[in-house]
């Protein structure tokens, strides 16, 4: 075999395992996108669905209020609602309703995160 046969056969080599190793890092990057997509989404959704049900919530009692069939069975329950978040907002229903929130957004996360792990393995022993 002559140098240049073999500088060309190990150029080719080399192409094709930069080629491979290309792919694999693209291949990578577009895995770690949409888990990082995947990931955001959960942790905002997760966030949110907090503050819509609560706030859901009290403008229904609000609101029933004007019945006059339910205003009975729904007279304390807003404030009973907004001591309620006022004990983990320390004196603030706000902020107790977002520390909740940011908890929920936390745990939702980490669900997220330990279902991608587990699509991972189970994906991997198949």
């Amino acid at each position: 075999m002559s140098d240049r046969q073999y500088y060309c056969r190990d150029r080719r080599v080399n192409v094709l395992l930069l080629s491979t190793l290309l792919f694999g890092a693209c291949l990578l990057m577009s895995i770690f996108t949409n888990f990082l997509r995947s990931l955001l989404l959960t942790t905002i959704f997760s966030f949110i669905a907090p503050i819509f049900f609560v706030g859901g919530t009290l403008v229904f009692l609000c609101l029933s209020l004007y019945v006059p069939v339910l205003q009975a069975l729904t007279e304390d329950l807003p404030t009973k609602i907004l001591y309620f978040l006022a004990t983990f907002g320390t004196g603030s229903p706000m902020n107790g309703l977002f520390v909740i929130s940011l908890t929920c957004g936390f745990v939702g996360g980490l669900f997220d995160i330990y279902a991608y792990y587990r699509y991972q393995i189970l994906r991997s022993d198949s």
